[in-house]
């Protein structure tokens, strides 16, 4: 009787065995983790596989290959490493653009934070694996019994090992599932709208330091035309055919255009301070921009609803809401009870005295829940509503900046179009008065003022048109960036 009863055990044993060994393989044998079927209303429990649709989408910036990239990237070798040098380098914008997005640092932390929000799905997933735990120990242990005045010394050991597999929890964990999904793909395109509105500022800054070195290079000429002036109303004066009041007032404008020359590279120095901030490089030769294609750039004012279908901005606070939802449902479910199936193994040896090896083992269905909180569901739960109202009446804001946003772009271009051809007209006006007058003036006809006057006009008309070219390239890029290809129009310049 003895012996059957031990050979039950022993069957016992082996069974609970097999199974902490079964559940040590299959959390084991994938990295993936796998969802089991806990919930009917889950999607990893539904049949059609296109249910899974529900929380997946077209996330920009996710693709298998460029994640070992980024590992790369994100080192510290990398992050520690000095750019390289510009100097002397002629650079377009899609070189600078490219370089921007690898090495900026605040396009660097939304990027990590992205990664981070990936691995907080895996780190909910892992309610969905077995757990596995074990114990050993060994050590002398002394007795007495104060009856039978018996005194035992002996080794004492005993080991024991527990696993668990969560089999129903009515839905938490896949709610938490779809908050941590959430989150990411919240991330994800907030990382996009950081890395277009880096890149816009990148632009700006880039158009800023070629706008100014073309005013350079325009009060430059002008410099230059005030100088020869002097030189020849100097002349006069010298052979006694002009005053020293005609002089002062050469002189005057000369220091006037040497001065608009020295703020002019002022600007300029600011700007490629700036640009150097921004980018990491010094804007040495900077090649102008080339034409973007009219449909890129196409605005449709009345279509706001279109733009914030697209905008990574408002795509970005619309799955703020979807992850608070989710946080709400998961705080609806947490006080449900969760269903689990335990087993444990244990080897003893000596314990309390003298006595052989003896083992034990169990295998159990356990539920267990929560009867009362206090009320910090309740609490917490009316935070969330208001988080939720807070996102709600950002996307609003966000939606009113977008609208002025596209409404002033199109303005710009509208009025900078109809103003192009008026420029370039008097511009071609100011510069048949300039040779007329300089023709006259060397007949007698005309006064040195004059021809000073057609002189001051051409350089105001030409740094007008240089203003105009670039707030037209402004406008174009912002249009741009509204229809969400910014990205891909820049680095593929």
């Amino acid at each position: 009787m003895t012996s059957m009863l031990r050979k039950h055990q022993e069957r016992a044993l082996r069974a609970v065995f097999g199974f902490i060994a079964l559940l040590v393989i299959s959390g084991c044998a994938s990295n993936q983790v796998v969802r089991p079927c806990i919930d009917s209303q889950s999607i990893a429990c539904r049949g059609d596989t296109n249910a899974q649709t529900a929380l997946d989408i077209a996330l920009p910036f996710t693709d298998e290959s460029s994640n070992q990239s980024e590992v790369s990237e994100n080192s510290i070798e990398s992050l520690s490493a000095p750019a390289f040098s510009s100097r002397g380098l002629t650079m377009n914008l899609a070189q600078v653009a490219a370089h921007t997005i690898r090495n900026n640092p605040t396009i660097g932390i939304i990027r990590a934070q992205a990664d981070t929000a990936q691995a907080g799905i895996d780190v909910v997933n892992v309610a969905y694996a077995p757990t596995l735990r074990f114990s050993a120990a060994t050590g002398p242990e002394r007795t007495y019994n104060f009856e039978s005045e018996v005194e035992t010394d002996q080794q004492r050991a005993e080991g024991s090992i527990n696993a668990s597999q969560l089999l129903f929890d009515f839905g938490k964990t896949e709610a938490d599932i779809d908050w941590a999904t959430a989150v990411h793909v919240s991330t994800v395109w907030r990382q996009q709208a950081q890395t277009d509105a880096i890149l816009l500022e990148m632009i700006e800054s880039y158009l800023n330091v070629l706008e100014l070195s073309l005013q350079i290079n325009n009060s430059i000429v002008n410099e230059r035309a005030h100088e020869e002036m002097y030189r020849i109303i100097k002349l006069n004066a010298d052979a006694g055919n002009a005053s020293d009041a005609d002089v002062e007032r050469i002189v005057i404008g000369l220091e006037g255009a040497r001065t608009l020359s020295i703020n002019l590279r002022s600007e300029r120095q600011n700007a490629a301070s700036n640009f150097k901030r921004l980018t990491g490089l010094e804007p040495d030769a900077l090649q102008v921009p080339g034409n973007i294609s009219p449909q890129a750039a196409r605005l449709a004012v009345s279509d706001i609803e279109g733009y914030a279908a697209k905008n990574p901005k408002m795509l970005s606070f619309e799955w703020d809401i979807v992850s608070l939802e989710a946080q709400q449902l998961s705080l609806e479910r947490d006080h449900l009870p969760e269903i689990s199936l335990n087993a444990s193994a244990r080897l003893q040896q000596n314990v309390a005295g003298e006595n052989p090896l003896n083992a034990s083992g169990r295998l159990m269905i356990s539920i267990s829940g929560q009867l009362y909180d206090g009320g910090e569901r309740a609490a917490k739960n009316n935070e969330l509503i208001s988080r939720i109202q807070e996102v709600k009446y950002r996307y609003r804001q966000a939606l009113d900046q977008l609208e002025q946003d596209i409404e002033d772009s199109a303005r710009i271009m509208r009025t900078a179009n109809e103003k192009r051809a008026s420029i370039a007209e008097r511009i071609r006006a100011s510069e048949a008065v300039v040779a007329l007058y300089q023709q006259q003036f060397e007949a007698g006809t005309r006064t040195i003022f004059e021809l000073l006057d057609a002189q001051k006009e051409l350089f105001a008309a030409k740094s007008e048109q240089i203003t105009s070219r670039f707030e037209v390239l402004r406008a174009t890029y912002q249009a741009v960036k509204l229809n969400g290809n910014l990205s891909n129009v820049v680095l593929g310049a």
